[in-house]
């Protein structure tokens, strides 16, 4: 799939309907949100995500507790971050050398 396509896809859908794509999270995250600086006021559709929970909920026992507010769009980050890495990988592998090979770093293992 092509970086833009893979960027701007929708992949998470709010309780209201509004759609984010990996390129909207990580940058809300990035922007605002202590990634690269904290603003004082978050954009408010980043906050209504972050409250929404997405309807998950944690079992505990016998009884279904809310998902914590914003841990599951911080997994979805860690979740955006493996499939950058696992591409660069496998493409890292294939892609052909250009310059000195001793500039380059060995790969991370599989």
């Amino acid at each position: 799939m092509p970086f833009r396509d893979w960027w701007n896809d929708k992949v998470i859908e709010a309780s209201k309907g509004d759609w984010w794509s990996r390129g909207r999270l990580v940058l809300a995250m990035a922007n605002t949100d202590g990634g690269a600086h904290v603003d004082p006021a978050l954009d408010p559709e980043y906050v209504a995500l972050l409250d929404d929970r997405l309807g998950m909920l944690n079992h505990v026992g016998d009884e279904e507790v809310p998902f914590p507010a914003y841990a599951w769009a911080e997994a979805n980050m860690r979740q955006i971050a493996h499939e950058l890495v696992r591409t660069l990988q496998r493409d890292w592998r294939t892609a052909p050398l250009v310059g000195d090979p001793a500039d380059y770093r060995a790969p991370l293992s599989p």
